[in-house]
């Protein structure tokens, strides 16, 4: 099983490199840095090149999304997944990079909407005229996506909303409860076609260069929430690496399985264990003495292994498959052992830090 690693410049990157090739690692993804780049190649480590994708050109406010109130909102350092402007700053970014002799491919990051962690008013967007009119082309109605939404924002807003008892039973009960706002499930729809339509888009620009297309993408579990379709982007991308970061401790922190599920269980201040969110997502049932238990304690490495054996059914057999886990984790040889029996061709880790090799050694003595 390949082993990779997110590494992001420290005082002594060659040392630092040398360490990664002789301890077992594979493969070394930075942001667009030719030098570092050349360096980890002179290492016998892959380069890749890591990218955000809907990073403004610019500070102008008009970039931004629009939530239900109006409101300009700025999530993970992003603009509105439909602004032409953004669009076009994205693309030129992934031509540049794939362009790099030394680069062996490049992942997107941020390649969708806001999630539940970006808050609950990022999280209900975007209803910018850029929005109006992507709507429009894919046939959707977004008055009604407008209305519906608005009205899970105001539920949600008075931290009262039974959401709980709202989504419990089985899945057809879920489904049943959806038709009652179909605007929600427009909204939905609305996301999974915007995201991939352009990941399509940044797949040719980097594919074009002859050049490995890969996406950090959220997990499976929550993937619909932000617009990641696992099944409709595998004809785009090479090598799919599902964030499985499962005890980042970070409180407000994008993209961890414990991070974004605490977030939607704090929606309902009136249920303090989470436990109903991990069984609404399809993870195994875990008890929680509070919601902040999510932050210190994480989920569990099943999880993690339930989460890689899903993106693999959804992507098959013949595509890549990596993820990426948390760097800062007690059991990280566990949450790699339950990577490798989800079906993964492989893991990286996030980030590189000097108090991973203590860990990792440690956990190989």
């Amino acid at each position: 099983m390949k082993l990779g690693i997110f590494y992001s410049k420290v005082e002594a990157p060659e040392a630092d490199l040398r360490w990664l090739a002789a301890h077992g690692f594979d493969a070394v993804t930075t942001g667009d840095e030719p030098a570092l780049q050349a360096q980890a190649r002179q290492q016998g480590l892959e380069p890749w090149a890591c990218l955000g994708t809907f990073n403004p050109p610019s500070g102008a406010p008009e970039l931004l999304c629009v939530d239900v109130g109006g409101n300009r909102q700025k999530w993970f350092g992003s603009g509105c997944p439909n602004n032409p402007d953004v669009r076009a700053a994205s693309l030129d970014r992934y031509r540049r990079a794939a362009s790099r002799e030394q680069v062996e491919g490049v992942f997107c990051d941020g390649a969708r909407f806001a999630s539940p962690a970006s808050g609950l008013d990022a999280f209900c967007t975007c209803f910018c005229d850029h929005c109006v009119q992507a709507a429009d082309r894919l046939g959707l109605d977004f008055a009604r996506m407008k209305r519906d939404v608005t009205g899970l924002h105001q539920a949600l807003s008075s931290g009262d909303a039974p959401l709980a008892s709202a989504v419990a039973g089985s899945a057809l009960a879920v489904v049943g409860r959806f038709a009652t706002a179909p605007g929600i499930v427009d909204w939905l729809a609305f996301r999974r076609a915007v995201i991939t339509d352009f990941i399509g888009q940044i797949s040719r620009v980097v594919r074009g260069q002859r050049k490995l297309f890969g996406g950090y993408f959220f997990s499976p579990c929550l993937s619909a929430l932000v617009g990641q379709d696992y099944h409709a982007l595998a004809e785009h991308v090479d090598l799919f690496a599902p964030m499985l970061y499962r005890n980042c401790s970070e409180r407000g922190g994008i993209a961890p399985v414990n991070t974004e599920i605490h977030a939607i269980a704090s929606w309902s201040r009136n249920c303090p264990d989470p436990a109903w969110v991990l069984e609404l997502v399809g993870l195994p049932g875990e008890r929680f003495s509070s919601t902040d238990e999510l932050l210190t304690r994480g989920v569990s490495s099943e999880a993690v292994r339930v989460e890689t054996a899903r993106a693999r059914a959804l992507i098959g057999p013949a595509k890549s498959l990596a993820p990426i886990i948390w760097w800062d984790d007690p059991g990280i040889r566990d949450t790699m052992a339950a990577v490798r029996l989800g079906g993964a061709d492989g893991v990286s880790i996030f980030l590189f830090h000097q108090r991973l090799k203590e860990l990792l050694c440690a956990e190989s003595a």
